[in-house]
């Protein structure tokens, strides 16, 4: 038996097959000791697809497993890496837009508005520096300078974001926020990504980053079903892969009527669908494709980013088993979000994928 593996990671891969090397790789390599696994040292490659092959050695067969990581990183929008006039206005829209959605999360889970409510603040403290960055910018404009009428405006505001009470601030803010276990620029990044996919809009006449991710996953599954030698088809997608896997396959359709399996680990599509109607629908028609034949789900409590795959009780939820997972980590990875990438390392996580 042969099964292709289509491996929808989350957010930040470092580079083309960065998830599947440094983590999925190694955690089925040394979490799974009671199974006869081993990994093939050349790459598997197909048109499109360069990815690793494992051999499970059944009683009377042995099994192949191609696992493809889809990388999406180069088609992320980061505000970070943008300049201070961009990262004021969007920053500034991103923040209202997770206020005015942040009550609606509080209503499903007094947990993730614990959360979303501190993320926001550090973003909020971000976005102070970035307002005193403005202003010392704009101090230093010869254009402004000829302007008296200007200079009378602006002069205290500058005077504070140059050297004044706004400047002191924001360097114990700085010192601060170096101090967090993930980058600031990393959350502001991440937050304003998904902001950006739960709006649905185009930035500068681009395509929505929904459209290309969407479309960075169809061309990946083209490759793999039109290699035609594959028995089995699985997607499996973990954290914000888990998002935009769901979005793809609640339309995805194959010519020759080969059912998928389809696996989440540690998604965020209840928060999410809070703030975005629209995702609903899509979970609503992934359940209702008849080309995805199950949806295993795998969450934990230990985990504060995700929660299990919301179903209204109208849906049918026949192909969705959702199964929680206990994580032996402290306090302190759940509080900085390194039990996140708990499923990598997790025996019972790792079974389902090579033995379902």
């Amino acid at each position: 038996m042969k099964e292709a593996i289509i491996f929808v990671s989350g957010f930040d891969a470092q580079s083309q097959n960065y998830f599947l090397d440094n983590f999925l790789v190694p955690g089925l390599l040394t979490q799974l000791e009671d199974l006869d696994i081993k990994l093939d040292p050349e790459d598997v490659k197909i048109p499109g697809q360069t990815g690793k092959r494992f051999y499970h050695q059944l009683e009377t067969d042995r099994k192949i497993i191609d696992i493809y990581e889809v990388y999406w990183n180069d088609l992320v929008n980061r505000l970070s890496s943008q300049d201070t006039k961009q990262k004021l206005g969007r920053g500034l829209s991103m923040i209202f837009y997770w206020i005015v959605y942040n009550w609606k999360i509080a209503k499903i889970s007094p947990a993730f508005f614990f959360q979303t409510s501190i993320i926001l603040i550090l973003i909020l403290l971000w976005y102070f520096g970035i307002v005193v960055l403005f202003l010392a910018a704009i101090a230093n404009q010869p254009e402004l300078e000829s302007s008296t009428f200007i200079q009378n405006i602006l002069a205290p505001a500058t005077q504070w974001a140059t050297n004044g009470f706004g400047w002191q601030v924001w360097l114990v803010i700085s010192a601060v926020l170096t101090f967090l276990p993930l980058p600031i620029n990393f959350i502001v990044d991440l937050i304003y990504f998904l902001t950006c996919y739960l709006r649905n809009e185009s930035i500068k006449g681009t395509p929505p980053i929904r459209a290309l991710l969407r479309n960075r996953v169809k061309q990946s599954v083209d490759n793999v079903t039109s290699e035609g030698s594959y028995d089995k088809l699985t997607v499996l997608s973990h954290s914000m892969g888990g998002l935009i896997a769901t979005d793809f396959l609640a339309d995805y359709h194959d010519q020759q009527s080969q059912q998928l399996r389809f696996i989440t680990w540690g998604t965020a599509l209840e928060s999410s669908s809070t703030v975005a109607d629209w995702l609903k629908l899509e979970i609503k028609k992934c359940l209702e494709n008849p080309y995805v034949g199950c949806w295993d789900d795998f969450y934990s409590k230990q985990d504060w980013l995700c929660s299990k795959v919301p179903v209204i009780k109208s849906q049918s939820k026949s192909k969705l088993v959702s199964k929680h997972v206990s994580f032996k980590v402290s306090l302190f990875k759940q509080f900085s979000g390194e039990s996140h990438m708990e499923y990598f390392f997790d025996s019972k996580v790792l079974r389902n994928l090579i033995m379902g």
